[in-house]
């Protein structure tokens, strides 16, 4: 996320900004129903789909959540209902969520407007959690309701859109990069025919995607300009790594899962090393992403340490994949680990022209706006840009 455009890498900028989290949005995509999508050309398939993972922090919701509750969901929110007035018309009373996770963004939705939100996400255990915490903001069933079910599935979103839930909906969304989980054209237009299904003519679809900097910019191409790291409380507060050097390896010849235990440790000492300590590593020659001990990290809290890319994953420029190890660990209120899920998660990345292509394809969607960031103010090649967040809207 990077002059190329400032929107990835986090230690050269002055003003921090978070990564787009497109690996880790509880993905609403169930990869055996590919099967069922047109054969995909030669070039389609990851180079190294053998080691690719499920992750399992979809099974782990309130890790995940702590993970992500640093993003500001109110302003997000705000630009939502924005972008709904700006690029639609008539009153926004029922809104969908693709691929919901927590339903951070449907829970403030719903409270600010009143409308009726209904989140969709593959995960049960997202979904439960997802309800526990619309529940905890009082929000009763008649205000939000979740589904389970499978963006690209060929039986669609509709057919899972009944009894209570049954209806158009004015606007959808799909947020932190939730889309980058459809890794072939056919995933991607289904999930687009799918969506046009339910929302009405007239209604929008907001995208949010990662920079088309980030592919054109060859940061994926750097072993270390997508490696990102950071540590956040359950109460919110975050501390990004700046980042020098990688100081750990891919590990190939390693399952991600027997890494974690050896390795989670380590970085979470490595990451978190006093800034004089690492001075002193640094001037001995020994690589190490570190962040001042002097973090607003609260103590007395559990947190969570982020590993979001790893130096050696792979990315194929043919097919727009990048293999991405994904590490979530929870360190308990007195400093200790425990639970971490390492995973390699394949990302599919996409660019402005093929949005606008797909959408052509499914003969439902037209590009009405593209912004940098979640702000109407914010165009795509702006210096604040770190995001690529389109809006569509459904013809007749």
């Amino acid at each position: 996320m990077h002059t190329r455009l400032p929107i990835h890498n986090l230690s050269s900028r002055s003003s921090l900004k978070p990564p787009i989290i497109s690996h880790l949005r509880s993905n609403a995509l169930r990869t055996s129903s590919l099967a069922a999508f047109p054969a995909a050309p030669f070039w389609s398939s990851p180079s190294r789909s053998s080691s690719s993972t499920t992750c399992n922090s979809y099974a782990a919701p309130e890790v995940y959540d702590i993970a992500f509750s640093f993003r500001d969901f109110e302003s997000e929110v705000a630009f939502l209902l924005a972008a709904y007035q700006t690029h639609s018309s008539g009153p926004l009373s029922r809104f969908l969520e693709v691929g919901c996770g927590p339903a951070r963004h449907s829970i403030l939705l719903s409270q600010a407007t009143g409308a009726t939100c209904i989140g969709l996400d593959l995960s049960k255990e997202m979904l439960a959690y997802a309800a526990h915490q619309a529940q905890q903001a009082n929000l009763n069933s008649d205000k939000i309701k979740f589904i389970q079910g499978d963006m690209t599935s060929p039986g669609g979103i509709s057919s899972l859109m009944t009894d209570d839930n049954a209806g158009l909906v004015d606007a959808a969304a799909i947020m932190l990069g939730t889309l980058s989980h459809c890794l072939t054209n056919g995933a991607a237009l289904a999930c687009f025919k799918n969506i046009a299904e339910v929302v009405r003519p007239g209604g929008i679809l907001i995208l949010e995607l990662s920079h088309p900097g980030e592919l054109f910019g060859g940061s994926f191409l750097d072993p270390l300009d997508f490696v990102d790291c950071w540590e956040v409380s359950e109460d919110g507060d975050v501390e990004f790594a700046e980042k020098r050097s990688s100081s750990f390896q891919h590990g190939d010849e390693m399952d991600p899962e027997q890494q974690a235990a050896a390795e989670i440790q380590g970085k979470e000492e490595e990451f978190f090393d006093d800034k004089e300590e690492s001075d002193k590593d640094e001037q001995e020659s020994e690589s190490r992403t570190s962040i001042d001990k002097s973090s607003k990290i609260s103590d007395g809290m559990r947190r969570v340490l982020v590993e979001y890319g790893r130096e050696g994953d792979d990315f194929d420029p043919a097919t727009q994949i990048l293999q991405r190890t994904v590490g979530l660990s929870l360190f308990s209120k007195e400093g200790e680990l425990a639970s971490s899920d390492v995973s390699v998660v394949p990302q599919r990345h996409f660019s402005l022209q093929e949005i606008d292509l797909l959408a052509r394809a499914s003969g439902k969607w037209v590009v009405k706006a593209v912004y940098g960031n979640l702000d109407e103010n914010c165009p795509l090649d702006g210096e604040d840009a770190y995001r690529m967040v389109v809006v569509l809207q459904r013809e007749a």
